[in-house]
């Protein structure tokens, strides 16, 4: 096969779980062959849970998960891509695996306890609770489970297990002899499985003698038997773990691939199918959770050539925050894209409108207002409630380590030092490489220590403590240990305090509330925009270009309406009131508050504004408002305010949904509804306008377009598992029929029939092509950023790419409810408004999206002749 460039043009992402196998997948390369992609972008391919629906949770890192499919299907799918010179990426998930007892090195983990040879994988911690591994799954505490009977003791195949419903706990041989004695009670208990299995082979008789022992032996020897297990069964609401998490989530346990061995173990079938020639480049998932990504990155990049025979681009999942830069030295091609994402975002806000919305929903929110002050609000609440076992070890380790050093600091007081300083740090985490950190990351430390000191004071002793230990030149052994664990945990702090409370509770214009967004004005967003370009084009010109990810709270096309109503401001706000006024008969009291609160109906508005269908079908009530209800439980449950996942609230979160379903219950004819319903088609029309040019933008900026799966038509989805719905390939197929020749529709009748979302698709399509054809250019030139001129200049977005001679102009509209209420085109909307070309900029030019040529005037470009049939343009000259 020909040498593919996966990252070449740009890359289409298809979740692999539950509706789609490796067969289905390959269903898809003749529309992305069409389309113009150069890489298809796979989830996850390692065996996982098999309930999982997205494959983050591996159970055998070792094979192909069986219900995507076998090898030969691999193999074909990726045969299949090549011949249509296509390359594959594959997201790999290096962090954690599913603490299931289905998964072998976990079982035999359970099976042996430290003395497993798999023991090394798992980040556990044996030093505590007598080396026995903490298994947070009862659902009561363990007196009333024993009480209860849900706990019984059995033979799974050939080994005997106790069981608590679906799930099944290998015992440890050395406990057998409780029950089976006369069985097993000579020889090492190493050698009595193999033994067990001997015996049992065709001897139907003595496996159901072993089977009436274990599950008729009495409720004591049931405990006996338990307290001498390698696990220790327990409570999930109260349990102390002894092992690292992914974030909160007690099912997926941290992985050491710190360890060399452990790195081969749990990489070697990914390295297989690089040999094999069958994958093209990675993308890491959730980097930030490693003990040391540089040292992981440079061992993944060399091990990873040696496989290929060739260099293997690398994408890391890195949330980058404020002025934060991905670290230079990273053998990496850049980052999943969110920086690009959020850029864009504020880039489509309008700002006198953002603030006039901040100001109304202050006045109505004081306590919930200022974004910053709920974050670090937030933070500290998920590090006290979510990570206290975290937060506790690991102040124990420093109360260790200053001991040693004669420093006297009480317990309690390195707590709160800790604390204020995990919840004040501004990033996700730092970077210790070799006992060192940059002076970057020695300066957010430093600020955050004197940020936790205006509100978390602690004494000059512990001050003195937390500068020597992590502000120290060069760290000794002992420290750097300290601080890569803390640098492990101030990231699931960040994620679940900000991404996953913050970011549900501030419901001012919630279109800016995205993974690694900031709630903000919009303010030189421009400005903002083309310096992110700059740096992305000089240092990252192959990192992600992304806009709607099986992350992302909502859908680029959500979140380009959301967008719209910054531009309506006070017109927006006084609709929100008419409908608050109008739903006051859907809303109801609990504990004496209103159910939903005043927060959350702004909340409940622009989800329905974002959300509203096009198209009205049958039955499309109840799957919307289905749909809906998923989304509310999550919302809800993430704020952590009146409901969580911990401790949900039902009647709160019915009291929300029947809120909803009263006002999608109302005739067509009504008042509150009709009025609703233009709202929604003014935010849609221009919010499609939004996506039209944020379109325009991923595909042409600095970087590698990432497109998620469906998103080529309108897609208005939210959070998972919304956003992983089946996708409708042949109405995806049909579409882009409907824009090729040679069925291809008018413009003038798509832009009529916007609604089926084929303009968007010829957008994408033609931009694509033209990334294609003028590969080099987008690859390998420079970025400029253009003047626009004129009384609607500040409606445009304009650049160009450069390579010796060949040029590429992008130019595409924002803010469009100022300009008009209709189609945004021409010279009666756009007046003197003309892009500036530089000087030595070619004359003549042909625009991709509609293959007319334009011409430059007096060294620019007049955007209503460029607007002419679509609301922005692609232009590729030559010198």
């Amino acid at each position: 096969m020909p040498s593919l460039d996966p990252l070449g043009v740009a890359i289409y992402r298809l979740q692999m779980r539950p509706h789609l196998d490796l067969a289905g997948a390959t269903e898809w390369i003749p529309y992305l062959e069409r389309l113009g992609v150069s890489a298809l972008y796979l989830a996850p391919l390692l065996e996982a849970r098999p309930e999982s629906t997205h494959g983050y949770d591996a159970i055998d890192p070792t094979r192909l998960d069986p219900h995507l499919g076998t090898e030969e299907d691999l193999e074909q799918l990726s045969q299949r891509l090549q011949s249509g010179g296509l390359g594959l990426i594959l997201d790999i998930v290096p962090n954690h695996l599913a603490a299931d007892p289905r998964g072998p090195w976990f079982r035999d983990v359970l099976r042996w306890g430290e003395r497993s040879e798999r023991a090394r994988v798992f980040d556990i911690d044996w030093s505590v609770n007598e080396g026995r591994l903490v298994v947070p799954v009862l659902g009561e505490p363990i007196a009333r489970v024993l009480e209860s009977g849900e706990l019984t003791l059995g033979l799974d195949g050939t080994e005997p297990v106790v069981r608590y419903f679906d799930k099944s706990y290998p015992l440890t041989p050395s406990s057998w002899s409780i029950v089976l004695g006369d069985l097993f009670d000579d020889g090492d208990p190493k050698d009595w499985p193999a033994r067990l299995k001997e015996r049992l082979a065709g001897d139907a008789s003595l496996e159901e003698s072993i089977t009436a022992r274990l599950e008729g032996c009495e409720s004591t020897v049931l405990e006996d038997v338990l307290s001498r297990q390698c696990f220790e069964l327990a409570y999930w609401k109260d349990a102390t773990l002894n092992y690292r998490r992914f974030f909160d989530i007690d099912e997926l346990i941290g992985v050491r691939v710190e360890d060399e061995t452990v790195f081969e173990w749990t990489h070697a079938r990914i390295f297989e199918w690089l040999r094999q020639g069958w994958v093209q480049a990675l993308r890491v998932d959730h980097v930030d959770g490693l003990r040391d990504p540089t040292d992981y990155l440079e061992r993944l990049d060399q091990r990873a050539r040696e496989a290929a025979g060739a260099p293997v681009p690398i994408l890391v999942e890195k949330i980058l925050v404020g002025e934060e830069r991905l670290p230079e030295s990273w053998p990496i091609a850049g980052t999943t894209g969110y920086e690009l994402l959020t850029t864009v975002d504020r880039l489509l806000l309008w700002p006198e409108g953002v603030r006039s919305i901040e100001r109304a929903f202050s006045e109505a929110h004081s306590g919930e207002a200022d974004f910053e002050k709920l974050s670090v609000r937030c933070r500290r609440k998920v590090l006290e409630s979510l990570f206290h076992a975290e937060l506790k070890s690991l102040s124990q380790r420093v109360s260790d380590w200053a001991t040693a050093r004669g420093m006297t600091v009480e317990d309690d007081e390195i707590v709160r030092g800790l604390s204020g300083l995990t919840t004040h740090l501004p990033v996700y985490r730092t970077y210790l490489h070799a006992g060192l950190l940059s002076e970057l990351d020695r300066s957010l430390i430093d600020s955050a220590m004197k940020a936790s000191q205006g509100e978390e004071p602690v004494g000059e002793a512990c001050q003195q403590l937390l500068r020597d230990l992590f502000l120290a030149p060069k760290l000794d052994a002992e420290a750097t240990k300290i601080v890569l664990r803390w640098q492990q945990l101030t990231g699931p702090v960040m994620a679940k305090g900000v991404e996953d409370t913050a970011l549900y509770g501030h419901h001012a214009l919630v279109g800016r509330n995205e993974v690694g967004g900031h709630p903000d004005t919009g303010r030189g967003a421009l400005q903002d925009f083309h310096e992110l370009c700059l740096d992305r084009q000089l240092h990252w010109p192959r990192g992600l270009s992304a806009t709607s990810t099986h992350d992302t709270k909502r859908s680029a096309d959500v979140r380009a309406r959301l967008a719209v109503l910054s531009e309506l401001g006070e017109d927006w706000l006084e609709e929100l009131r008419e409908w608050m006024s109008g739903m006051e008969r859907f809303r109801c009291s609990l504990d004496g508050e209103p159910a939903p609160s005043v927060g959350l109906e702004w909340l409940i508005h622009q989800t329905l504004l974002g959300t509203w269908p096009l198209r009205f079908e049958e039955g499309w009530v109840e799957a919307y408002d289905a749909r809906l209800d998923e989304y509310w439980e999550k919302a809800l449950r993430e704020a952590k305010r009146r409901s969580s996942w911990t401790d949900p609230d039902a009647a709160y979160e019915a009291a929300v949904q029947g809120f909803v379903s009263g006002f999608l219950a109302l005739p067509e004819t009504s008042e509150l509804r009709l009025r609703f319903e233009r709202l929604a088609s003014r935010v849609a029309f221009h919010g499609a306008l939004n996506s039209l040019a944020r379109t325009l933008l991923q595909i042409a900026a600095p970087g590698v377009p990432d497109l998620y799966q469906g998103t080529g038509l309108w897609n208005l989805s939210l959070v998972d598992p919304d956003n992983r719905r089946e996708v409708d390939l042949e109405h995806r197929i049909e579409g882009l029929e409907a824009v090729l020749p040679p069925k291809a529709a008018p413009l003038e009748e798509l832009r009529t029939s916007w609604i089926d979302g084929r303009i968007k698709l010829l957008v994408l399509h033609k931009a694509l092509i033209a990334r294609r054809e003028h590969r080099e250019v987008f690859a390998k030139g420079s970025y400029l950023p253009l003047t626009v001129c004129g009384s609607r200049a500040s409606n445009v977005v304009a650049f160009a790419r450069k390579l010796d001679d060949r040029w590429i102009v992008v130019a595409t509209s924002r803010l469009t409810t100022q300009i008009s209420e209709g189609w945004p085109l021409g010279e009666a909307v756009w007046s003197d408004t003309a892009v500036q070309l530089p000087e030595g900029a070619p004359r003549e030019w042909r625009d991709a999206l509609t293959g007319e040529r334009r011409s430059g005037e007096d060294g620019g470009l007049r955007v209503g002749s460029l607007f002419e049939e679509l609301p922005g343009a692609l232009l590729a000259g030559e010198a």
